[in-house]
């Protein structure tokens, strides 16, 4: 009270011509325009800047100068109360009517000056047109700042631009059209879509596809069953799978009778998932390619996001780690360039993997943390959550389980309470083999058996079959250090049968290489050396060093027991140098440390 005391004696010492313009400034707010107020006061602009500088700057100490700037070929000179107590003391004091022209009157003048430049201060000019309640141009402002706030990710800014511009549409006589409504419906749902919250796109993008439908826009129509399909296979569920298969086969069949290539392009890339997921990867590639080729034609970058999405996920779970990397560079560069947050951290999330399967260990830390930032950043559970389980097998792939346990029970915890259970599911895969490799038996078995029963009934498109692959591995891997291996054979020829019929090489090889161990134990040494192998061969052509070395390593062990010395030693000196080659890239001193001193690395060493 005593401060809002002093400032009404300042203020009360004002002729009225300087109050009169201390109420307009105060409209436009703490910082203020001095040629906008000689607009709303019609006031000369030399006269107007006079009594700012000398009145009330210099005498009063009511505001400040803070330079000129250069706004559609013109100066505006910048003006900021002395403090923002007064701006709001002398706001208070005009009456809602005042405020409500005023802010109308600031609006106009602001649009005009900027002219071409407007859109830069939507947010500015929404805010005033919606206090003047001038409903029509508030909502074109709120609409165009939704759709800034969406670019720079700034989620939930979004949201409540886009709604405040739903809401403002009741107000505009005559009525907007549905065409104009449009694109407050697909911006909020794309928000929502990188938020995991579907349930919130999936009802904007069915109020996008009747508004487009009552508009005649076909290609408006065809987008919103586009996103349509692709929001249900992002809810990661088999029960989804029809929704996203009816979409995108809709979404083709406009493109049949609309000739859209637009269209096609998406809905091939959709329909490829949909292959991808029921794990038909041939049918997958050929759509995805199809796709990729027809967006790169018509310069449709928001459609090349998705395909490239779909197509460095498809080259990573078969092993094709360089594609899948060039697929990922290109994905990330075009999401930024269109400004799809979204697909970006997904593409984030294969490619760190990719890069870690090639090798590319201090590549795959960096592009992991980066997208990790990013997704706590745009509060993306989902992404953050995998991205933490995909740290955990990171540290597993080098002998650090102690770590990587406890970042897969940080993910097993974020699924949980975010109602993720795909984040939950993978991590619960992750801590399985760390068990293992930890030596904890019985804390694998008593959660190996119920993953993979949660795996077959909430699963979903190729993680689905590809964690089962891998937790039946992790069975046989099990009975295998437990001495039981007639069980471990039986797992392990159902994990390879998984793996094969969806062409998951890395795990082709592992299982070839855990069943050629297995037999040897049972006696069949010729089978297990031709096993191992062919474990060996396929490692060699993915080029995954953490793949290659324990199989050389075991494959050595077979040609030593054979009394093929000579054979063995190379195969160990191999295991060393890819041993070495890992080392080399793996720029945390710490994890270095722990994967030199790991048993298995040890062993090699003596041996090498």
């Amino acid at each position: 009270a005593r401060v809002e005391g002093v400032i009404e004696k300042r203020i009360g010492r004002l002729q009225e011509e300087l109050l009169e313009i201390l109420s307009v400034a105060s409209v436009e707010g703490e910082d203020f325009t001095a040629q906008v107020v000689a607009r709303v006061q019609a006031f000369r602009e030399r006269q107007l800047l006079r009594a700012l500088s000398r009145e009330l700057e210099k005498r009063h100490h009511l505001v400040r100068e803070r330079g000129e700037v250069r706004v559609n070929g013109q100066s505006l000179s910048q003006y900021r109360f002395a403090h923002v107590l007064i701006q709001q003391y002398v706001y208070n004091a005009l009456s809602a009517g005042e405020r409500r022209l005023l802010h109308g009157e600031v609006a106009e003048v602001l649009e005009d000056l900027y002219g071409d430049q407007a859109e830069e201060i939507a947010v500015q000019l929404a805010y005033h047109f919606t206090q003047g309640e001038v409903w029509g141009k508030a909502f074109r402002y709120l609409v165009l700042s939704g759709n800034k706030a969406r670019q720079a990710h700034a989620s939930r800014e979004a949201i409540a631009f886009y709604t405040q511009a739903e809401e403002v549409n009741q107000w505009i006589k005559p009525a907007l059209d549905e065409q104009q409504l449009l694109p407050v419906y697909e911006g909020r749902g794309l928000v929502w879509q990188l938020l995991t919250q579907y349930d919130e796109a999936i009802a904007d993008f069915q109020t996008m596809r009747r508004l487009a439908r009552v508009a005649g826009n076909r290609q408006k129509e065809g987008e919103s069953l586009c996103h349509l399909a692709y929001t249900h296979w992002l809810m990661l569920s088999e029960n989804q799978m029809p929704f996203v298969e009816q979409y995108a086969q809709e979404a083709l069949q406009l493109f049949e009778q609309t000739r859209d290539q637009h269209i096609l392009a998406r809905s091939l890339t959709l329909l490829g998932s949909v292959d991808q997921a029921r794990g038909h990867l041939p049918a997958a590639d050929r759509k995805l390619e199809a796709a990729l080729q027809i967006s790169r034609q018509l310069g449709d970058k928001d459609s090349r996001v998705h395909t490239l999405a779909f197509l460095c996920l498809q080259a990573y779970l078969q092993g094709k780690y360089r594609p899948a990397i060039e697929y990922g560079q290109e994905g990330v560069a075009v999401a930024r360039e269109v400004r799809d947050g979204f697909d970006e951290l997904r593409i984030l999330a294969f490619l760190s993997q990719s890069c870690w399967g090639a090798g590319h260990y201090a590549q795959a830390r960096s592009v992991l943390q980066e997208g990790m930032t990013l997704a706590r950043e745009r509060e993306n559970s989902f992404i953050a959550g995998r991205l933490l389980n995909t740290l955990g097998w990171f540290h597993n792939e080098l002998g650090d389980a102690f770590h990587a346990a406890e970042y897969n029970n940080e993910s097993i915890e974020l699924g949980r309470a975010s109602g993720l259970s795909h984040v939950e599911i993978s991590a619960l895969v992750n801590l399985c083999f760390d068990y293992l490799a930890l030596g904890q038996y019985d804390q694998a078995r008593s959660q190996l058996a119920p993953t993979l029963e949660r795996i077959r009934r909430e699963g979903f498109g190729a993680h689905k079959w590809r964690w089962q692959a891998k937790v039946l591995l992790g069975l046989a891997e099990h009975a295998y250090a437990t001495g039981a291996y007639e069980d471990a054979l039986r797992y392990v020829e159902a994990g390879l049968k998984e793996a094969q019929v969806t062409s998951s090489h890395k795990y082709v090889a592992k299982g070839l290489a855990l069943q050629g161990k297995i037999m040897a134990q049972l006696g069949d040494v010729e089978a297990a050396g031709a096993d191992l192998q062919r474990a060996l061969a396929i490692a060699e052509r993915l080029q995954s060093p953490t793949l290659l070395y324990p199989i050389a390593y075991d494959l050595g062990r077979w040609y030593a027991a054979a009394g093929r010395e000579q054979e063995a030693a190379k195969l160990y000196g191999r295991a060393n140098a890819t041993i070495e080659h890992i080392a080399s890239d793996v720029e945390d001193e710490a994890l270095r440390a722990v994967f030199l001193q790991s048993t298995l690395v040890q062993t090699i060493k003596e041996r090498a």
